[in-house]
């Protein structure tokens, strides 16, 4: 390597003293690019994207689990090619760019010449990932490393953390209030959001998007409404006024601004969230992610309502009895659920469909509708379109509807792996259950998701 680069120079050199070797480059002209000491590479964090003032700022300390990051190089030779591997605890990714005329990569500017993704990506290095995760401790920590002709130029580290410094955490565990309240530093009054899960039930999902967002700086209750203890076993008559009792656990706590109070699901999370939106005034807000706006039945029986309120059943779409669509190859039987949603709504009559419309313009609040137009585990987009056609109706400003582009039912938080999340393996479908989208698709989704949540806690 060393002596390659020595050889051009002694011929460039060579070349400027030759009068038959042509004449030399005009005064307008800028002599080639030479580094002046070794590569460098430096990891780049965005620690409020929805800010456009803001942008990618060189990481000072450990960013945000969730935050947006970057990897620019300089001081490369032009033309050479540099492979960037990347790692976070066992997963692992590479991609090989060619060198910019001013001996700069930028993967906010750069596609790559090859590796495991195509076009301009600047957070390729990260959803791309591939691997089996490391035991032991969860270290967020992503390492880069540049190689040219295999030798490593040069590293860069970016430590994260998965909590902000400062949280307070508190379990709830109080007849049917199950989860936990997180909030940030500082005395408050915080604004404040109620969330939870979907059709896997418990309290897993509603405490993890607590304890994120705390660390956006407003306060979380993340809850379950079925499948823990003191709650329904089932997706199945869940009273409504489970949540409106979570609601009410945050209005009367004196660190909480009750009229900044939003609500927050995914799936039949995102169903619910609209519920809640058109029923309870007290909130201000709702973020509804791979939603519905029609109400579906129960996860048990056909016949049996998901959601009751005041002990009366919410009509439901019917069943039309259609089965879902299976495939098979040498890994198994795939199956997609998307095409029953559809047959339900085209075999229900105006009156049915009706009645299990929820009325979304009610809500006190904006509403914020996200989804993937290739969601395949139910049609989000055509179903939170349903909700949007309401708002649109009723001449609202201020609610926003993005469906996705390639992105399909698993549009989650930013800041791991993408691999495999077109696709989950349920035992209880008999195969894989396919839920949409490409690890691409499901990324930027999930990172303009984040991005246009952060932006509707702003206006809390």
């Amino acid at each position: 390597m060393i002596a390659r680069r020595t050889l051009l120079v002694r011929v460039l050199g060579a070349a400027a003293l030759c009068s038959a070797c042509g004449p030399a480059p005009g005064p307008s002209e800028p002599p080639p690019f030479e580094p002046d000491g070794p590569p460098v590479l430096t990891v780049l964090v965005d620690p409020d994207p929805e800010d456009d003032a803001q942008g990618f700022v060189p990481a000072a300390g450990p960013a945000r689990y969730g935050d947006p990051f970057t990897v620019v190089g300089e001081d490369f030779w032009p033309g050479d090619h540099v492979t960037l591997d990347a790692e976070l605890y066992g997963l692992a990714t590479s991609a090989t760019f060619e060198v910019q005329d001013d001996g700069t990569i930028d993967l906010r500017r750069d596609a790559p010449i090859e590796g495991a993704w195509q076009d301009v990506d600047a957070e390729g290095l990260l959803w791309s990932m591939d691997g089996t995760t490391d035991a032991g401790t969860l270290d967020l920590t992503v390492t880069v490393r540049a190689l040219v002709d295999g030798e490593e130029v040069a590293s860069a580290a970016l430590a994260r953390r998965y909590l902000d410094d400062g949280l307070t955490i508190e379990p709830v565990a109080d007849g049917t209030r199950r989860g936990l309240l997180a909030l940030p530093p500082g005395d408050g009054p915080f604004a404040a959001v109620l969330t939870f899960g979907g059709s896997e039930g418990g309290t897993g999902s509603g405490e993890f998007n607590a304890m994120y967002l705390a660390s956006l700086g407003v306060a979380a209750l993340g809850v379950g409404y079925f499948g823990a203890t003191g709650l329904p076993s089932d997706l199945e008559r869940v009273p409504l006024e489970i949540l409106e009792d979570d609601l009410a656990l945050l209005t009367a706590d004196p660190r909480i601004d009750p009229e900044r109070v939003a609500v927050m699901g995914g799936s039949r999370g995102g169903e619910l969230a609209l519920l809640l939106g058109e029923r309870f005034p007290v909130v201000r807000g709702v973020i509804a992610v791979v939603p519905s706006g029609l109400v579906w039945g129960a996860t048990t029986s056909l016949d049996a309502a998901a959601w009751t309120d005041d002990d009366v059943p919410l009509p439901f779409v019917p069943s039309s009895g259609a089965a879902p669509a299976v495939t098979n190859d040498l890994l198994g039987s795939h199956v997609r659920f998307r095409d029953v949603f559809l047959a339900d709504i085209d075999a229900a009559s105006a009156t049915a469909l009706d009645a299990a419309t929820i009325r979304a313009e009610q809500a006190a609040g904006p509403v914020l509708l996200l989804a993937g137009d290739d969601d395949q585990l139910w049609p989000s987009c055509v179903l939170a379109q349903v909700a949007m056609d309401r708002l649109l109706a009723a001449g609202r400003s201020g609610d926003e509807l993005l469906c996705f582009p390639d992105a399909g039912h698993a549009i989650g938080m930013p800041g791991w792996s993408t691999i495999g999340t077109d696709e989950t393996y349920r035992a209880d479908v008999g195969g894989f259950m396919v839920l949409g989208g490409t690890p691409q698709g499901n990324a930027r989704a999930g990172r303009a998701a984040d991005t246009a949540i952060r932006a509707m806690l702003r206006r809390l």
